[in-house]
């Protein structure tokens, strides 16, 4: 898994500690201090699926799982497939912003398993359209084993 974040590094190492969870890798950390242009700039990610061994744009080896309209549109610019949050922004304007999926929150998320190098996830569905605009994130799954971008 790699993190891609608009965040300085000092921050996004901090946080996870807080949360009981363990500290990200930080070859594959992509924050603020990385880049020279910010999101919706793709940089970012193409950084981030070079930490990986990937060039991202066959679109198949790579999920991106952001909430921001900025970093949505700069995954999929990036060649991503993008599962879109409606943790911190609208659903109109995460859609907006042309994510393959749309899901509430990353309860809406299951790893099911692996088939060889690849990673099965499930994505419940809800009706969007009724989501409270100021619903707050209720932060990352623990157990997250897979090449995953969060952005």
């Amino acid at each position: 898994m790699a993190i891609v974040i608009s965040s300085s590094f000092s921050l996004a190492t901090g946080w996870p500690s807080t949360f009981d969870l363990p500290s990200p890798d930080p070859e594959r950390l992509i924050t603020a201090e990385s880049v020279k242009v910010d999101k919706p700039d793709p940089t970012c990610y193409f950084l981030g699926h070079k930490s990986l061994g990937s060039d991202g744009h066959d679109g198949e080896t790579t999920l991106v799982i952001g909430d921001s309209p900025a970093g949505i549109k700069a995954d999929k610019d990036a060649g991503s497939k993008v599962l879109g949050l409606v943790t911190s922004h609208t659903y109109e304007q995460v859609k907006s912003a042309g994510p393959d999926w749309i899901v509430k929150d990353l309860e809406s998320v299951k790893i099911l398993g692996k088939n060889g190098d690849k990673v099965l996830v499930g994505i419940r569905k809800y009706n969007l359209t009724r989501l409270l605009d100021r619903y707050i994130c209720s932060g990352l799954p623990r157990h997250v084993k897979s090449q995953y971008l969060i952005g």
